[in-house]
């Protein structure tokens, strides 16, 4: 032997070489994706689909909406933990009890923040998942 590769010891350095680039690229492309991609938080599957439910009733109780208040609860979750949102649902359907019992809702001015964020979210998402709100 000389020293010198044959034929196939250089195409298996090759093919070799080309899977270990390859990987690679895919490795840094996961990457790059994942530090893109927002942090979605995990709401539980009954807040999910409360939320779909009370969405399709308030935007014109087409079961077609199901596609539409699913992708605006996705981003909603993409916004806020489970914890905010809860909150902030509960600070925008307290501030519509009628007398003193929504007072104390009504006048928290944290509380207004959070339904005014809320309001603006919530609209930013169905906008952007199609959703024309009917009422």
């Amino acid at each position: 032997m000389n020293g010198s590769l044959g034929a196939g010891q250089c195409r298996t350095i090759v093919l070799r070489a080309s899977a270990a680039l390859v990987t690679s690229a895919v490795l840094m492309l996961a990457r790059a994706a994942a530090q893109e991609a927002p942090a979605s938080h995990d709401y539980p599957t009954y807040e999910r689909v409360r939320y779909v439910l009370e969405c399709i009733e308030h935007n014109g109780a087409d079961p077609a909406l199901v596609y539409q208040c699913s992708c605006a609860i996705d981003k909603l979750a993409e916004r806020f933990t489970i914890d905010d949102f809860v909150e902030m649902q509960t600070a925008v359907n307290g501030s519509s009890i009628a007398g003193e019992r929504g007072g104390v809702l009504r006048d928290n001015p944290a509380l207004r923040v959070d339904a005014r964020h809320y309001r603006e979210a919530e609209a930013a998402a169905l906008k952007a998942c199609g959703v024309r709100p009917k009422h």
